[in-house]
């Protein structure tokens, strides 16, 4: 529960964009992209956050269509 998880504000903001991204890359709302900045996350955090969820449901959706158990 990202809400009560024992985790930084900013490292909450930042997951809330993550889990977004997973949704969708255009999820990601410029809301959110403030809030982590408020939290104190550069746009080098924001950008790797992005592409860190985005290879991952890459990488997710490329074992799923292999058929990988």
């Amino acid at each position: 529960d990202l809400d009560t998880a024992p985790v930084t504000p900013k490292m909450r903001a930042l997951l809330r964009i993550a889990a977004s991204v997973q949704r969708g890359g255009r999820e990601v709302t410029e809301e959110q992209v403030a809030a982590a900045r408020a939290e104190g996350a550069t746009d080098l955090e924001i950008h790797d956050t992005v592409l860190i969820a985005a290879a991952f449901c890459m990488f997710n959706r490329y074992v799923d269509g292999l058929g990988t158990v």
